[in-house]
């Protein structure tokens, strides 16, 4: 290989080494993986340098081409949850089970309050339609889902030292409706996971009452 087809020949070589770092840096962001996207960044910073040398090079063809080895290696990135954008969170809240009911009540119509306050300047609420359910258990079937915009880097730093809740209420015609308790959760896990899935205690106050909401959350 003559030295003008070696110098264009590593020139595609790091046009192409950076191309991939762009796209990774892409998807660290999109991660909030401050350290891989510090590592590419670094990476195209040193290639871009080299490109600088090449043009050098081809300057002053005196100058002895560099020493140089490549490989061609593939890997696979697992993009998961590929169904949701980049920037949703999904909420699902898939079954409620031992609702405590007011006394003297043997049937309930109940709906849940979830209040997402992201963005700051406009928080998000998410009602869902309201499930009738019967005693003595008090254990509706329900499975509602929804999804809510975030920014990724704010949320990320929120769930790592706030809480979030849902209301179980209890809702009556032509009459306030009744608060049958709330769950707090944190979702912190989010951090080193895509998904979250678990149950949640719903308290009266501070207090259990022996009912439960099964949540799920989902990133990409």
């Amino acid at each position: 290989m003559d030295r003008s087809a070696a110098l264009d020949h590593i020139y595609s070589l790091l046009k192409k080494q950076i191309a991939v770092a762009q796209e990774g840096v892409q998807r660290a962001k999109e991660a909030v993986d401050y350290d891989k996207t510090k590592i590419y960044l670094t990476r195209i910073k040193n290639w871009q340098r080299d490109l600088n040398k090449l043009q050098e090079l081809r300057l002053y063809p005196t100058i002895p081409l560099p020493l140089y080895h490549y490989e061609i290696v593939d890997r696979e990135v697992e993009v998961l949850n590929a169904d949701l954008s980049p920037h949703s969170l999904e909420v699902a809240i898939l079954n409620a089970t031992h609702i405590l009911a007011p006394p003297e009540y043997s049937s309930l119509s109940i709906y849940l309050e979830f209040n997402f306050p992201l963005p700051e300047e406009q928080p998000q609420k998410w009602t869902t339609e309201e499930i009738p359910c019967s005693g003595p258990q008090f254990s509706p079937k329900i499975n509602f889902k929804n999804i809510f915009r975030i920014d990724r880097k704010i949320f990320q730093k929120f769930v790592k030292s706030k809480k979030l809740s849902i209301t179980v209420w209890h809702a009556r015609f032509l009459l306030s409706d009744i608060c049958l308790g709330r769950v707090e959760f944190k979702l912190h896990q989010f951090s080193s996971k895509s998904t979250l899935a678990f149950e949640a205690d719903i308290l009266d106050g501070r207090k259990p009452t022996g009912g439960k909401l099964q949540l799920k959350f989902r990133l990409r």
